[in-house]
């Protein structure tokens, strides 16, 4: 009997143990701390007693409600990728190759998102229903504006706090992309320029002097606390939130001709425009929730 018992409560014992391990073993694997960005992409200064991210109150709503507490952002601004042929869609990486960063996607039938290490331009002409479908395809996902403006201010846009531009609250010249002396539109259209679809849309725009940078090309053009790039100038970046009252979409940061105007630096907002549409001044960046 002495001996029934003893095996009894070793049994105990060993499945205590184990129960233990396995507790323990998952609740670390689930811990924040352990969760890694992806290449290239850099953890947002989020934070919220509930795990998801507090909207930002303005005159607009995200369309992503609720995203995991742990939210990465892409360094640079994004690149597009085509596939070598429509066939190669879905194959690695060697079967992708990146698209002219000056030409529009309208008649691309399959397309992603990349973030080129600040080794190519950044995709202009995007529109925010193709810059959302490119994030996609990459496993991403738009940021929203609460998003962006963590990663372009170095704080939660509801903790108060931040800076006006990436590097600090007054505005100077040369640290960013913008403030270009002419619009590129009237360089080459000359003072008749109407601005049309077509004349905002011509390839041949960004391909002027001084306009689109490579990514990180202005390598002051960031903030101390998330060491993303170019959030103020160099194209203006769409965002997953709309306003509610039109369905207009926004974009972001101001681009390599102005940054002021609509707002100052990572506080710069435009809401006039469709999410079909683009030119040569919008681009985008992804998110990713881990």
């Amino acid at each position: 009997m002495v001996h029934r018992v003893g095996v009894a409560a070793l049994l105990l014992i060993f499945v205590g143990c184990v129960s233990s391990l396995v507790m323990s073993s998952s609740t670390a694997a689930g811990a924040p701390s352990h969760r890694s960005c992806p290449p290239l992409m850099l953890r947002l200064p989020l934070v919220s007693p509930n795990g998801s991210i507090p909207h930002h109150s303005t005159n607009s709503i995200t369309t992503t409600a609720e995203h995991a507490a742990v939210v990465c952002i892409d360094i640079y601004e994004s690149s597009v990728e085509v596939p070598v042929s429509v066939a190669a869609a879905g194959r690695e990486a060697s079967s992708w190759q990146l698209h002219p960063f000056n030409v529009p996607l309208d008649n691309v039938p399959v397309y992603r998102a990349v973030s080129s290490g600040g080794t190519a331009k950044p995709q202009g002409y995007i529109s925010q229903v193709q810059s959302s479908l490119a994030c996609a395809n990459s496993g991403k996902r738009l940021c929203s504006l609460d998003e962006w403006l963590a990663g372009c201010r170095g704080v939660d846009p509801n903790s108060g706090g931040g800076t006006v531009y990436p590097y600090g609250n007054h505005y100077k010249p040369g640290w960013c992309n913008t403030g270009r002396a002419e619009n590129p539109i009237i360089e080459l259209f000359g003072p008749d320029a109407t601005f049309n679809w077509t004349e905002m849309n011509d390839p041949r725009v960004d391909l002027l002097n001084d306009t689109v940078s490579f990514g990180g090309a202005f390598p002051r053009c960031t903030n101390a606390n998330v060491s993303v790039f170019d959030m103020s100038g160099n194209l203006d970046e769409w965002v997953a939130t709309v306003v509610p009252a039109t369905g207009h979409g926004i974009f972001k940061g101001g681009y390599f001709v102005d940054s002021r105007i609509n707002g100052h630096g990572c506080l710069y907002e435009t809401t006039a425009h469709a999410t079909w549409y683009h030119d040569y001044s919008l681009g985008f960046r992804c998110c990713v929730s881990i």
